[in-house]
């Protein structure tokens, strides 16, 4: 039968002391092990602003916002300030499919007299090969996803094309309405969630 697919974009604020925009990942991006992925950011315009805050750590993590752990490093310094995004190739074999994965950004100096890091949206990563540490695993065990999208139904090539879409409009909207990367953004980190109905 045929499937009808629906999409609903939810822009989520995230707490005023979120200083650096990720554009993306959201929470449904499909990372895929073995495969460039594109992370993009940008300025909220607020203090700390990333000149500011200096070069950063990035790191691909799984947990939790207590506590978390590296499971693949992704640059050891960033200076934010001065590029929008980067692009690196997830190692396959740094832990399991799923929605577990999120960046993030560690300051290599104190920023306004503290430490300071940063994390992302969870987001989804397919086509990996790894598997989980005991102390990795107790940590992903302690998180709510949501199921791993399927390739069962013809739509999900559409619906992946249309999330791809949906990230890729938000980055140019946002970069039109504030002037560009380094320009004033709201203080806001914003999620994408899509919901699949299909009747059978």
């Amino acid at each position: 039968m045929l499937i009808a697919p629906s999409l609903a974009l939810v822009l989520a604020a995230a707490p005023a002391a979120a200083k650096i925009f990720t554009a993306r990942p959201a929470n449904s991006t499909v990372g895929k092990g073995g495969e460039p992925f594109r992370l993009s950011w940008m300025d909220d315009g607020e203090e700390p602003t990333l000149a500011t805050i200096g070069p950063v750590r990035i790191d691909l993590c799984v947990g939790t916002g207590e506590k978390n752990v590296v499971v693949q490093e992704v640059a050891p310094a960033v200076d934010l300030s001065k590029q929008s995004n980067l692009t690196f190739t997830v190692d396959p074999k740094a832990g399991e499919n799923g929605q577990y994965y999120f960046f993030k950004y560690t300051a290599a100096d104190n920023v306004m007299g503290q430490a300071y890091s940063q994390l992302t949206a969870r987001f989804f990563m397919t086509s990996m090969t790894g598997d989980w540490s005991s102390e990795q695993e107790a940590l992903v065990a302690s998180v709510s996803t949501a199921a791993l999208p399927t390739e069962t139904a013809n739509v999900s090539t559409v619906l992946r094309g249309a999330i791809a879409g949906i990230e890729g409009d938000l980055e140019r909207m946002l970069g039109v309405l504030y002037g560009g990367v380094s320009a004033n953004c709201p203080s806001h980190s914003f999620a994408l969630v899509i919901s699949c109905s299909s009747e059978h």
